[in-house]
């Protein structure tokens, strides 16, 4: 738990500093390597470089759809705080899997602490339970895949496939 906690405070520092100081250490490297293989380096640092930044503005808008799905279908089955915690699931999806399941659970809990009966969690799940499967098959292929030049369809089986591996890990 330790370390997946870490690895999620760590990556977005990480991949800053990449973005941020990676041309200094792309030079820094290069004076270790040939010529051949700094040219090498650079073009692949590029790439790279270009797909990161894609990356991220694809799951920005992925985390604005969450927020906005979320903080409409919360708020029209009459969750107390529905808007609120919609918002705050849409900034938490930016961790996956982990994000959108302590808002659900946070969510569920609201709504069987408003005590009024069973229909309203179940309303909870059934929402959490289409934006993971809307997310998954529609949204992140969308908005994420054909930003980073990759076919949906790859990320469909390699979201499966690491699923049935590692399942919620």
């Amino acid at each position: 738990v330790w370390s997946l906690l870490f690895t999620c405070l760590l990556t977005p520092f990480v991949t800053f500093y990449l973005l941020k100081d990676g041309e200094f250490l792309l030079q820094r490297a290069g004076s270790w390597l040939s010529p051949t293989h700094v040219l090498e380096l650079q073009l692949f640092w590029t790439r790279a470089r270009r797909r990161l930044i894609d990356f991220a503005k694809g799951q920005l808008m992925l985390c604005l759809v969450q927020s906005v799905l979320h903080a409409v279908l919360l708020s029209a089955i009459g969750l107390q705080f529905g808007f609120v915690l919609g918002i705050a699931t849409g900034l938490a999806s930016i961790i996956p899997v982990l994000g959108n399941f302590t808002l659900f659970v946070t969510s569920l809990c609201v709504a069987f602490f408003q005590g009024e009966g069973l229909w309203l969690p179940l309303g909870v799940a059934a929402i959490y339970g289409f934006s993971e499967v809307l997310e998954t098959v529609l949204l992140a292929p969308l908005l994420v895949g054909t930003r980073i030049n990759v076919h949906p369809l790859f990320i469909i089986m390699v979201l499966v496939i690491v699923h049935a591996i590692f399942g919620i890990v």
